[in-house]
């Protein structure tokens, strides 16, 4: 056995580690002279987002209907803006938004949890699930400078994400806001370790 024999593995090992390291340094997402709004990012996953936006570079609106949360947050990120506001009240919402200014970047993060039977689900369970869930923040922003070309982006984060699953959900949700992300649409990108391939 040669000297190359005994260590191709550790080379291969470098060369795994060396190509790692160029795709870190490429894939360095910024987001400077971008505004970005956050709904539901008082805590959890959206305060997540926020602040990672905040630390790349976007002017961020977190959107919160706590302001303890809030507080909190602006106390750990003074950069960004807070605004408190409880999305299953349509008019309060709209009133809160309609000064906001330019949005680039719009993640619709907020969620609600009804714990009912399916027989128990009333009319307006579904209502409060639909608009906050599914309309969340887009219909309540004023889009009409939103780009038409360039890094204008909406996401949408749903789903039960467990503590483990956070980086990786923070990390996509970015990518996906990022010009990196220009030539997709439209897509549902799922994010749970590989569970709907087995």
């Amino acid at each position: 056995m040669v000297l190359v024999d005994l260590l191709y593995p550790a080379i291969l090992h470098l060369r795994r580690y060396e190509f790692v390291a160029v795709i870190d340094t490429r894939m360095n997402i910024r987001f400077d002279g971008k505004r970005a709004l956050v709904t539901g990012a008082g805590r959890g996953i959206g305060r997540k987002i926020a602040t990672k936006l905040a630390e790349c570079g976007a002017e961020c609106v977190a959107l919160s209907k706590t302001q303890e949360n809030l507080d909190s947050l602006k106390n750990e990120v003074p950069g960004i803006q807070t605004v408190v506001v409880d999305l299953a009240d349509w008019t309060a919402t709209r009133h809160a938004l309609e000064n906001i200014g330019k949005i680039d970047l719009l993640v619709n993060n907020a969620a609600i949890l009804i714990m009912s039977s399916f027989l128990e689900t009333t009319k307006d369970h579904l209502d409060k699930i639909a608009i906050i869930t599914l309309i969340n923040g887009t219909t309540r922003v004023d889009l009409s400078n939103f780009p038409r070309q360039g890094c204008g982006e909406i996401v949408g984060v749903e789903g039960l994400i467990t503590k483990t699953d956070v980086e990786d959900v923070v990390n996509a949700v970015l990518f996906l806001l990022s010009d990196k992300a220009s030539s997709l649409n439209g897509i549902a990108l799922p994010i749970d370790g590989g569970f709907e391939a087995n």
